[in-house]
């Protein structure tokens, strides 16, 4: 079944990033064809936002910003305590967690809740020695896995040299998400 005034794709995407009208919403609960056309525009935007590693290079995070992608860059010391609060325009926000990682042959990161057991663990991961830097990336779409641990997140930087194993650093981002 088609429909008679459909809703422009523009709009759409608009509802998408969180800029709700009224109208739309209201169209998409009384037609089918329209909320289907927005279902796969969501299937879409999940696929594309499942393609971003958790953990980014420096280029890989300036492509997502040249092609429009909205990013919050924060940076934080070894043993540092810091807020970010992920605001509906954004797509991404960047944690840049520095440490010495010279000479280091790999990197690992574990995520844990706060004084925690590992909850993900990331190895070979891409740093930047010469900076001292791994890059995490944090999306929209991670607040659903937020709500399962609901302590906040830490961070476990782990470096590789010689095959020795040492800790560069622990970092602790308390989230905050905003409604809906």
């Amino acid at each position: 079944m088609s429909c008679a005034t459909p809703i422009p794709y523009e709009a759409l995407v608009a509802l998408w990033a969180g800029e709700h009208d009224d109208a739309t919403d209201e169209h998409l609960f009384e037609c089918d064809h329209c909320a289907a056309a927005s279902e796969r525009l969501g299937a879409l935007i999940g696929g594309v936002r499942a393609l971003i590693p958790p953990v980014l290079t420096r280029a890989q995070r300036d492509q997502l910003e040249a092609r429009g992608l909205k990013i919050l860059d924060m940076t934080f010391e070894p043993g540092e305590y810091g807020e970010a609060t992920f605001a509906r325009e954004l797509d991404l926000m960047v944690f840049t967690l520095r440490g010495d990682l010279a000479g280091a042959d790999r990197v690992d990161v574990e995520v844990a809740e706060q004084g925690g057991p590992t909850i993900l663990e990331y190895q070979h991961v891409p740093f930047d020695p010469a900076r001292g830097e791994v890059l995490i990336a944090c999306q929209q779409h991670f607040r659903e896995m937020a709500a399962a641990y609901p302590g906040d997140p830490e961070f476990r930087v782990f470096a590789s040299e010689g095959g020795a194993r040492r800790h560069v650093g622990t970092y602790v981002v308390k989230h905050i998400w905003p409604p809906l």
